[in-house]
């Protein structure tokens, strides 16, 4: 996903620059390139690479979705090493009433709805990762 993401970003239109970019040697790049380029998830326009399909989404079904939310988190673990005064990294552990909670869980997916509709149209200058992590403790 995120080689596909990137791929929109002026600079990192091919892998030896998206290679630098994640610090992932360009073999493994070029062969993620290869399979996003055969499924038509990137295309090749004049040498340069740019995004194929621009709504790629896991079901929640799919087989692959744990390994999909895993790999982001991680990736939220390791940004944690930077210092970087742009990022949020927030947690807690909380109790709370039902209706609450509920109210709560509706609000995030409000905002998660509208996080969608503003990346949609924004233009590509950066790339940023977002977790959003709300789930019951006790079962």
């Amino acid at each position: 996903m995120a080689v596909h993401v990137v791929s929109s970003l002026k600079g990192h239109n091919d892998a030896k620059s998206i290679s630098a970019s994640f610090n992932i040697p360009e073999s493994i790049i070029s062969n993620i390139l290869l399979f996003l380029l055969q499924t038509g998830i990137v295309k090749e326009v004049k040498g340069s690479l740019e995004p194929g399909l621009t709504d790629v989404h896991l079901n929640r079904e799919s087989p692959l979705i744990r390994q999909h939310h895993t790999n982001w988190r991680v990736a939220a673990i390791q940004s944690l090493m930077n210092d970087s005064k742009s990022n949020i990294h927030y947690s807690t552990v909380s109790t709370l009433s039902k209706e609450d909670a509920e109210n709560l869980r509706s609000e995030m997916v409000a905002l998660i709805e509208r996080y969608i509709k503003v990346i949609k149209p924004s233009k590509e200058e950066v790339m940023y990762g977002f977790n959003l992590d709300f789930y019951n403790l006790i079962q």
